[in-house]
């Protein structure tokens, strides 16, 4: 019984400790979540002679981040503070192009981290649109090669 008090005294610091721990991560993950949700929106539209290409932004699904896996334990962690603290926001870069009747034809996907959501840079996505571009060059050709010309008749005079 001489040791009650001083067995209090501990459980009421592992508890005191235990609650800042909880605080602490509750905050972090607040943070964490704050940070990963952005708004869906279209960057840009591009005018083409058969329709447009439109580039929009999202969120990125966090749970099927199967590249997080690759890093060491170290880098996640660097990773995930870059993102709590708001410097590197993770996106999904969306090309899409559409058919002058609005219909969506193909649509190209990236994963981005993008440093400044509200100003994305071209980096962030230059390769969806420069693969959207090649799909409709490699279209726009193999059209062009499949149209089978029909014979010129001759008149028999």
């Amino acid at each position: 019984e001489a040791t009650l008090p001083y067995w209090d005294r501990f459980v009421t610091l592992i508890s005191a400790r235990l609650a800042a721990a909880c605080d602490y991560c509750l905050l972090q993950l607040s943070r964490l979540y704050r940070n990963l949700n952005t708004e869906p929106r279209q960057l840009r539209c591009f005018t083409l002679p058969f329709g447009r290409l439109e580039l929009h932004m999202q969120p990125r699904d966090m749970s099927g981040c199967e590249h997080i896996l690759e890093y060491d334990d170290a880098s996640i962690a660097d990773y995930l503070e870059e993102v709590m603290a708001g410097r590197l926001t993770p996106v999904r870069m969306e090309a899409r192009v559409i058919y002058r009747n609005d219909a969506e034809v193909c649509v190209f996907r990236r994963n981005a981290d993008v440093i400044d959501v509200s100003h994305p840079h071209v980096s962030d996505w230059r390769e969806p649109v420069t693969e959207a571009l090649d799909w409709i060059r490699r279209e726009r050709t193999s059209l062009v090669q499949t149209v089978t010309r029909r014979p010129v008749l001759k008149l028999a005079a």
